[in-house]
């Protein structure tokens, strides 16, 4: 066909000894272009509804992008991998460099990356990156596109005889000035092979601003559940019964992406996500949650709605993704200790409502016809005691019937009214607080704090010096939902 194309060959090989194993390829590589496609646009709207959050956890919220009503643009034009063959096999002219590796020890792991970057000009113009790798190897590749809301790029990886293995083709969607989402691939090498990642332009392209692609190969990898590097891959969180689900996994290396996708139902029981994420690595990492704004298709257009590492977030029905990501640089990441990292999520009930059913704790006796503020429990005091209060909380339907109200956040709460009448307000109180179960049903623990005796009851046999106590428990999210009894808490007794 009479065209030369250049372009640059890394070659990942393993003549060296276990003791040796991680590399560091030379940063900064050329990637070339070649012209093979047209552009189209198609257009859409997203519209969903506002979200909140507890501002106590650590979570930051793009509440713009989870209440946009505007117009999206989404470059969708799929290159042809018959052309992408053509074009490569009729190259005149191939230039390899093998570049330098740069030795450091690590135990019992391996690890490979480098770093290229280019440009891509105007629709269908591709880079190929070849690599030689072995058997077994996690492949991982990541390319942040240009922050241009016109360009769309997509991430592919082939074989030797340029069969697809992998690819990641999200839409362009940016809103209010967020990024446009990387595009990642994951692959388990099968065999012996090369392999070549490309990075095409299906959409405009970009003379001035380049791409940037990492890439990262793990051999021995240790973590079971890859490859999960895009949203299709993503592993399906249920809450069976409400119950929340705790996932834990680790980041590989530094651009390693784990994908979630949960869904969130119509329900007060989904009044609120709670999301958690901790993490006990020395290679940070971070928790983002997607929606993906063309519905549930095969086709992705991500916005980012938050990210963090947890908190309570109010979220519209509908379908979420959760990706968490390595925030280490690429010469930083330690594969020495990769550590993992837990993902928690639940859905929240909403409060109408909570009982109090069960009172508990030290010397529990309920005094029937006994001291004149009424028929109730009495706990004794002794030091380092704790008393439990135990009921149930709910969540109305239009109907106004009751509903369990799952994995809601409990306070509870004593006042001891001897200790106000003295003056001393802060002796007066204690806290504690729970959680409850997917049936509604909490126990919450509270301290039980001396009390001084005040009140004085005389029977037959005894004379008993008490406190008058009231217990409340209450929702965090609406303090004018509590329930409130009473119980005695017992200073001491004299025989008459």
């Amino acid at each position: 066909m009479g065209r030369k194309r250049t372009f640059l060959s890394v070659v990942l090989t393993m003549a060296i000894v276990m003791t040796n194993p991680i590399y560091c390829l030379a940063e900064e590589n050329e990637a070339i272009n070649t012209t093979t496609q047209e552009e189209s646009v198609v257009e859409m709207t997203q519209e969903t509804e506002p979200i909140s959050i507890n501002e106590e956890e650590n979570f930051e919220l793009n509440e713009e992008n989870i209440d946009a009503e505007e117009t999206l643009k989404v470059e969708d034009n799929k290159a042809e991998t018959e052309e992408l063959v053509e074009d490569v096999s009729d190259a005149e002219e191939i230039i390899e460099t093998e570049e330098e590796l740069e030795e450091a020890e690590i135990n019992q792991s391996n690890y490979l990356y480098t770093t290229v970057s280019g440009t891509l000009g105007k629709p269908g113009d591709y880079s190929l990156l070849p690599l030689e790798l072995t058997k077994g190897d996690y492949l991982q590749a990541k390319m942040v596109p240009p922050n241009e809301a016109s360009v769309d790029y997509d991430l592919r990886l082939y074989d030797e005889n340029f069969n697809l293995l992998a690819v990641s083709d999200y839409a362009t969607v940016m809103l209010s000035g967020d990024t446009t989402i990387d595009e990642s691939i994951g692959y388990v090498l099968q065999a012996d092979m090369q392999v070549y990642v490309c990075v095409i332009s299906t959409g405009n392209g970009s003379t001035s601003a380049p791409f940037s692609l990492d890439i990262a190969v793990t051999r021995n990898s240790k973590d079971m559940y890859e490859v999960d590097e895009t949203a299709v891959k993503a592993a399906t969180i249920e809450f069976v019964n409400y119950s929340g689900s705790s996932i834990t996994r680790n980041i590989n290396s530094p651009i390693d992406s784990d994908w979630y996708v949960f869904n969130v139902e119509d329900s007060p029981a989904y009044d609120k996500m709670r999301i958690g994420l901790t993490n006990n690595s020395p290679n940070g990492c971070k928790l983002e949650i997607y929606q993906n704004v063309l519905g549930n298709s095969s086709y992705y257009g991500m916005i980012k709605i938050g990210e963090g590492s947890g908190g309570e977030l109010k979220l519209p029905a509908g379908q979420y993704y959760a990706r968490i990501v390595g925030n280490n640089p690429m010469n930083s990441f330690d594969a020495t200790n990769i550590g993992s990292y837990t993902l928690s999520i639940e859905p929240v009930g909403r409060v109408d409502e909570i009982s109090i059913t069960y009172i508990d704790g030290s010397g529990r006796e309920f005094m029937k016809n006994y001291f004149p503020e009424g028929n109730y429990y009495k706990i004794a005091y002794y030091d380092s005691t704790y008393m439990s209060v135990i009921g149930q909380a709910y969540y109305l339907d239009e109907k106004g019937e009751r509903h369990p109200s799952p994995n809601a956040m409990l306070h509870g709460l004593t006042i001891n009214h001897s200790q106000l009448e003295l003056g001393n307000n802060g002796m007066a109180y204690a806290n504690g607080g729970g959680i409850t179960d997917n049936m509604g049903r909490y126990q919450i623990y509270i301290p039980v704090i001396k009390g001084v005796g005040l009140r004085k009851y005389v029977s037959s046999r005894l004379t008993y010096y008490y406190d008058f106590m009231d217990i409340m428990v209450d929702s965090r999210d609406n303090l004018d939902i509590k329930a409130v009894d009473h119980f005695y808490l017992l200073s001491y007794s004299l025989n008459n």
